[in-house]
């Protein structure tokens, strides 16, 4: 998927959640001027969510609501991209091995993880789901009915 880019920040997905995307467009329009903000920005945005997702099962903090969604069976690969975001905007904040005041390309870099997360764990569900549901009747049945066999 491509999004438009402005100094070199792509908008939000279209599929963000509102609240996630005021903090994400507050990032990229003081990422050319504070990498460390923005960062510090997104992963609160990343933390945020995390909690959507989770609802009443979120955990106490971001490390707690990844790994309750690894549990659930989150992609390794959304794992890591998850943990890039916590790990820079924690840094960004608290002093750290990452330093982002020079380096905007990486800054930059985050608002496509976070673009990548949203589209892996609502997009890319919501399609399937979608699809799944035009399915007819009898042949979801029959789904249901082998999970059901498997479970036990």
């Amino acid at each position: 998927m491509v999004y438009p880019v402005v100094d070199g920040v792509p908008n939000p997905h279209a599929d963000m959640p509102q609240d996630i995307a005021i903090d994400y467009n507050e990032a990229r329009s003081i990422a050319s001027r504070s990498p460390r903000s923005a960062a510090a920005l997104l992963r609160l945005a990343i933390e945020k969510l995390t909690d959507a997702l989770l609802g009443d099962d979120k955990g106490k903090d971001l490390n707690d609501n990844i790994l309750i969604l690894v549990q659930r069976g989150l992609p390794g690969r959304v794992q890591k991209a998850l943990d890039l975001l916590r790990v820079i905007g924690n840094n960004a904040v608290h002093p750290g091995k990452i330093e982002l005041t020079d380096n905007r390309k990486m800054a930059n870099s985050l608002f496509d993880i976070l673009n990548m997360i949203v589209d892996n764990m609502i997009t890319e569900p919501r399609k399937i789901s979608e699809m799944f549901d035009t399915l007819p009747e009898k042949d979801k049945a029959n789904i249901k009915k082998r999970d059901n066999k498997q479970a036990k």
